[in-house]
């Protein structure tokens, strides 16, 4: 096993979650209530052309390819209950 790898595993399960999502090769971002990106991942930055800084307070429906979709997310983030939801969108690059 990857040293590397080996350390991550070792982490106390609060310290995981965040390790584990920056390895992923998905786009992972949390908003606030208004829709403001607070958290987004590396991966989501590489893929998408900005920063995290940059990206940190932008509203997330800019960054969809079709805003018109943001309803349908919204709606089925809220269906979650206060739990991840997993949503497909299509995002624009920078």
């Amino acid at each position: 096993m990857d040293t590397q790898k080996g350390r991550a595993l070792d982490l106390p399960p609060a310290d995981l979650l965040p390790v584990l999502l920056e390895r992923l090769p998905e786009v992972f971002f949390r908003t606030d209530a208004y829709g403001r990106l607070i958290w987004v991942s590396a991966n989501a930055s590489r893929m998408l052309g900005y920063s995290v800084e940059e990206m940190i307070g932008m509203e997330a429906g800019g960054l969809y390819a079709r805003p018109e979709e943001r309803s349908r997310i919204v709606k089925d983030v809220r269906a979650g209950n206060g739990q991840a939801v997993a949503v497909e969108v299509e995002l624009r690059r920078k």
